[in-house]
């Protein structure tokens, strides 16, 4: 029966927009370890999810087709590109009506991050500190901070996080906003000791997901999302021996 819907799905997107998993653009960006381009070469948990879905749909198109394009210039395509899919994205309710969401693919944790030596505490109303908060422009934690009520004139936004944590370690920002394991990630790239930094608070505990543009076909939604459903359900089965 599973096999009999997934190919009356790959025959149903025939008829409604994009024809095949083929037609859809996939966009992403450097968000290390999930997905950043090394060597020339796009790799990461998430890139390497994404070659997995290419098997199953049998598509033609490969990782070396997915765009890496700055996070806030690939999020405002989306919002406006048919057939359009960008990962990896944080899902908030801000963002859960503007796009379809496929997953969750792994989890997310957007937090607070300062220099240790400075022993900050932020327990209380961001709205009211008067610190100096950094984030990557559209980004998840960007999109926080300024839901809690940080107004843009204390909010310094970057296009990368290595800007940002550069910023924060120059001493031009008090806080920087974003998701800690790819923040470490950048920690260690950029040479600086994880040891020096401390999370001072946790903005939002999430997951990450492939979002699609509103107008690709419901059918073709369907079919990639079942693909990503497998793929998942393979990764949670115990391996044959």
């Amino acid at each position: 029966m599973g096999k009999f819907l997934f190919l009356f799905l790959v025959t149903k997107v025939a008829f409604l927009g994009a024809q095949t998993i083929d037609d859809l653009r996939f966009w992403t960006e450097e968000f290390p370890p999930y997905n950043f381009v090394e060597n020339g070469v796009l790799k990461g948990k998430s890139t390497d999810f994404l070659a997995k879905v290419f098997q199953k749909l049998h598509a033609h198109q490969t990782i070396s087709d997915v765009q890496v394009l700055p996070w806030a210039r690939a999020y405002q395509l989306l919002l406006k590109t048919p057939d359009a899919v960008l990962f990896t994205m944080t899902k908030t309710p801000e963002r859960t009506p503007l796009f379809y969401w496929v997953g969750p693919i792994s989890r997310s944790n957007n937090v607070l991050i300062a220099l240790k030596n400075r022993k900050l505490n932020l327990a209380g109303s961001l709205a009211n500190s008067s610190l100096s908060f950094g984030a990557v422009r559209d980004d998840a934690g960007a999109q926080l901070l300024t839901s809690l009520g940080v107004p843009p004139s204390r909010l310094d936004l970057t296009t990368r996080a290595d800007q940002s944590l550069k910023m924060l370690v120059a001493g031009r920002i008090d806080v920087f906003a974003f998701d800690e394991t790819v923040a470490q990630w950048w920690m260690k790239r950029l040479g600086y000791p994880i040891a020096d930094f401390q999370t001072v608070r946790v903005l939002a505990r999430g997951e990450h997901y492939f979002a699609l543009n509103k107008q690709t076909p419901l059918a073709l939604v369907d079919l990639f999302r079942r693909a990503v459903n497998e793929v998942l359900a393979e990764k949670k089965s115990p391996q044959k021996q």
